[in-house]
């Protein structure tokens, strides 16, 4: 026991903290730990709605002065600040891989010995983040050095990749997500030629390699015959694309085989060799190399990654200090949270949709972007890109329009202009200004109205092409001399949509077209999304833009005064010298992202705030969020992701970052954890005891849609017999539809009949088997505890891990999982029979006992009163037996005979341990009848 826990504090004092955590380096302070416990706290506490930022507390020894801040003593010093990065670690009793960055484990290849023909490949892992990533290949990203690839999409479904040529790749998809499992197996099964001229792919998933393996998808079978490239590439786990950083968390073991039941090719169990090897040799005995940053082959187990936010030096006995050199006694309380205290206390308002997605790394710089998100009074808008600001004149009101979600305040224009010239740049022949446009109910005041001008100065005809609307909505293009005189004017019929009242994404463009100019107007919105508009060809020489005006127009020899747009909004001008495409992000972005699922959101919005998140589960199924609105915090923006799909916001514990588990991830699971509640000694401590109360009831549930639309769901029966409980949830989702769905599933989980069981103390101590699957458990995965007192409810007890709270201490590890009843998420499924029936058969709609019940008897009538008669081993003899409850006795059934009312059922018993007598007309139940998912 002396051994039962290794525990390991490492601090990367001189980290970089927008730099990727893979490369910070970590000093072990194990050493200098106090004889003290090491405290972790993750996810809800006590049920609450959302989840706490993570914490973790320890002391230092600081009797030499090192952990003094600003102490020039310090062997960290200057470095010993606010915000160092703290992880903790426990060893496991079992190795694995990991690899990040460009972490890879390789065996040697060459071409004479590679499969050609059928390929087996298997790989198991425990990964935090399934989606998008290359698990197992030989592929290279050269032309001739492409074999074979497994990888997976962003919403994680399993792809096979080959090339029959080295050039040319054929991937094969599952057209289905993986299980949301973080330990699972995959299995490529490709057969090249099945003998009648066929391919055929087919893809597994399974717990483990050992399986049993479930066909993922549909099979694809083709009457062709193929084979597989022979590169000299070496087979890879880890970084195997150039372009693709790795990202695997715990990889346990491969197989590559020739044929199904063939030999083995490569066989790599991470679990046999030591922590710390960078070399080993497979079942097969080929060798493999580990290499890379933030990568090897280790049993550490990170319990805790975080940040510094607390230093606290402190001298408990005062100063004993002595005129000799002795330096007293010193210790410094170190107090470690998430990324969510951070969001939380500086409240950040992210920049708005637009904004983030025309200034997001990867977009190319354009010769131009204002946001033009200043305040009422603001005498210029800058630039989010190098270049002059635009200078306001007349009457603009700064932040004038602020009803468009995807912008912040959004000047008014009225009887005003902002005007500024481009930065130098290489004329194409084209010239683009894109902006948000939302014209007022009634229009603009009067007839040509300008609204977007650019001018050029150079020697073509047509110094100035003007976009201008009339009242009623409809546009035209006018093109004027240097001296201000019109020349020509194109104008464009009624839009297929009304464009006065509405907000729009348009784009203004002037092209070469040989000895004359093309310009054109387009439009993106809800109606159109793949977009709309017209053109017009001019007698005019291209002049290439070198300013822009907004507003009332300008040019050479204007009438005093300017054009009243009537409080028009025009922001987010994005000028570049090409025909600017409307491409998806940046129509979706106009939109503030409405109809994003929320997994993607939360992706998104972590992704652009430079937050490392992984998403358990699939966003595809994922509720659509309403529009992200600019006024909103980044944690409010989070946790409503979070709030409209049901599932359960985190702190990564592996890297310092946010996780989300979605509500389907959520939903049947297998126990990750099962405890054995006996005594003498058993798998928890003292303590683990049910409540009945009130706490989180809700019978009566009315979801309110952010923008609009309300929903109530009431369960009557249950506010009959436990009165009204009622709840209101505010949700931001794209449509009134969901909120049905939404409500009546929050009365779903307020209405579940057991009692709750808030805490339970897994007692590792008693039983070091289970460190190793504590270790592995995560927030959100489902706890089981059987064999409990008699006085207990019958049957096994399910628990959701809501939160948690770990203990290390030097010869001991003590913990309490914050729980919440799992019963409510065991819900309907198709598939195979489950042993006993599963959560996913229809109860009946009303079946009672045709004579009283003694304690023996194990066959008798039953009376169906309403709906259809139970299934017989005659007609479904594999849909036995199933469990039944009567009067809270659980029983097996075994057969059902009759064809009408009353039938027989022959049944076990008290299988919860629980037999006594039942009077005639019991109602009889199933045991666990099919909740209907959300």
């Amino acid at each position: 026991m002396d051994d039962l826990v290794d525990a390991r504090v490492e601090m990367a004092f001189r980290a970089d903290l927008n730099a990727n955590p893979a490369e910070w380096i970590w000093s072990d302070v194990t050493d200098d730990l106090m004889p003290e416990p090491i405290s972790i706290t993750r996810g809800r506490q006590d049920e609450a709605a959302h989840d706490a930022p993570s914490s973790c507390r320890f002391a230092l020894d600081n009797q030499n002065s090192d952990y003094t801040p600003n102490h020039p003593a310090s062997r960290w010093y200057p470095n010993l600040t606010l915000g160092t990065p703290v992880r903790v670690s426990v060893a496991d009793e079992r190795t694995f891989f990991t690899a990040r960055r460009n972490g890879v484990a390789s065996t040697p290849d060459p071409a004479a010995a590679a499969v050609t023909g059928s390929l087996d490949v298997r790989f198991e892992a425990v990964l935090d983040d399934w989606a998008g990533i290359p698990l197992v290949g030989k592929w290279g990203d050269e032309d001739g050095t492409r074999s074979w690839l497994v990888s997976t999409t962003a919403d994680e479904q399993l792809v096979f990749t080959w090339s029959p040529d080295g050039v040319n790749p054929y991937p094969f998809g599952s057209g289905v997500p993986m299980p949301s499992r973080r330990h699972r197996a995959v299995r490529v099964m490709f057969v090249a030629d099945t003998g009648a001229n066929g391919l055929l792919i087919t893809l597994y998933t399974a717990d483990t390699l050992a399986g049993p393996w479930t066909v993922l998808g549909d099979p694809i079978a083709a009457p062709i015959t193929t084979s597989i490239y022979a590169s000299d590439q070496p087979i890879r786990i880890g970084r195997i694309l150039d372009d693709q950083d790795a990202a695997l968390d715990e990889v346990v073991r491969a197989e590559i085989r020739r044929t199904a039941a063939g030999p083995l090719v490569a066989a790599p169990d991470f679990t046999r060799p030591a922590p710390g090897a960078t070399s080993f040799a497979d079942e097969t005995n080929r060798k493999w190399t580990v290499s890379g940053v933030a990568t090897g082959i280790t049993n550490r187990r990170t319990r805790f990654s975080g940040f510094v936010v607390e230093w606290v030096p402190d001298w408990p006995y005062g100063d004993l200090s002595t005129p000799d050199g002795y330096p007293g006694e010193s210790r410094t309380a170190v107090t470690a949270a998430g990324v969510l205290r951070r969001l939380d206390q500086n409240r950040v308002t992210p920049p708005s949709a637009a904004r983030a997605e025309l200034t997001k790394p990867g977009r190319v710089a354009p010769v131009a972007y204002w946001p033009c998100e200043e305040p009422a009074g603001s005498a210029t808008f800058a630039p989010a890109v190098d270049g002059p600001a635009l200078t306001v004149a007349g009457d603009v009101a700064g932040g004038g329009v602020n009803d468009v979600p995807s912008s912040a305040g959004m000047p008014a224009f009225k009887s005003g202009q902002a005007s500024g010239f481009f930065r130098s740049y290489t004329d194409t022949g084209a010239f683009s200004a894109v902006f948000l446009l939302r014209l007022p109910n009634n229009g603009v005041k009067a007839a040509d109205t300008p609204l977007v001008t650019l001018y050029g100065t150079g020697l073509g005809i047509a110094a100035y092409y003007s976009l201008e609307a009339q009242p009623d909505g409809r546009l035209a293009i006018r093109t004027r001399s240097a001296l201000g005189g019109g020349l020509e004017v194109a104008q464009f019929p009624a839009l297929p949509f009304p464009l006065n009242g509405t907000v729009q994404l348009a784009r203004f463009s002037v092209t070469r077209v040989g000895s004359t100019t093309t310009a054109s107007i387009g439009f993106v919105n809800d109606q159109y999304p793949y977009g709309t508009g017209g053109s017009a060809g001019f007698k005019s020489l291209y002049n290439p833009p070198q300013g822009i005006v907004i507003g009332g127009g300008w040019w050479v020899g204007q009438p005093d005064g300017f054009a009243d747009l009537n409080g028009t909004g025009i922001a987010h001008v994005y000028c570049d010298r090409t025909t600017t495409e409307l491409d998806p992000a940046m129509t979706s972005a106009a939109r503030a992202w409405t109809g994003e699922q929320s997994g993607d959101r939360l992706r998104r919005l972590c992704a652009e705030n430079r937050i490392p998140f992984v998403l358990t589960g699939s966003s595809v199924n994922t509720e659509p969020m309403g529009p992200q609105r600019s006024s909103s915090t980044l944690p409010d923006l989070l946790r409503e992701c979070a709030t409209a799909d049901g599932g359960i916001l985190a702190e990564r514990r592996t890297l310092p970052g946010l996780a989300y588990r979605t509500r389907m991830s959520l939903y049947t699971q297998p126990p990750a954890l099962v405890l054995d509640g006996r005594a003498g000694p058993g798998d928890i401590k003292p303590g683990f005891a049910p409540a009945l109360d009130d706490r989180n009831a809700h019978n009566d549930v009315t979801a309110t849609r952010t923008t609009g639309g309300v929903t109530r769901a009431t369960d009557a029966e249950h506010v009959r017999s436990h009165n009204r409980y009622d709840a209101q949830l505010d949700v931001n989702v794209a449509s009134e539809t969901q909120l049905p769905d939404i409500a009546w599933w929050q009365v779903h989980l307020g209405t579940s009949p057991d009692m709750r069981y808030p805490q339970v103390s897994p007692n590792i101590m008693a039983n070091p088997a289970l460190l190793s699957p504590w270790l592995s458990a995560e927030v959100g995965d489902r706890v089981e505890v059987t064999g409990l007192p008699p006085q207990h409810p019958p049957g096994t007890v399910g628990l959701l891990m809501q939160g948690y709270t770990e203990t290390l201490r030097p010869y001991r590890i003590d913990t309490d999982v914050n729980a919440s009843p799992g019963r409510p998420w065991q819900v309907a499924v198709t598939g195979p029979t489950a042993p006993d029936g599963g959560p996913w058969r229809a109860d009946t709609d009303g079946s009672d006992t045709t004579a009283r019940l003694g304690t023996a008897e194990t066959s008798f009538g039953v009376r169906t009163i309403q709906g259809p008669l139970w299934i017989t081993t005659a007609t479904h003899p594999d849909q036995f037996p199933f469990l039944v409850k009567v009067n809270g006795e659980t029983m097996r059934v075994r057969a059902v005979t009759g064809t009408s009312s009353p039938q027989t059922f022959t049944v076990v018993r008290g299988v919860e341990g629980l037999t006594r007598s039942h009077e005639r007309g019991s109602r009889v139940n199933l045991a666990f009848p099919a909740a209907v998912a959300r």
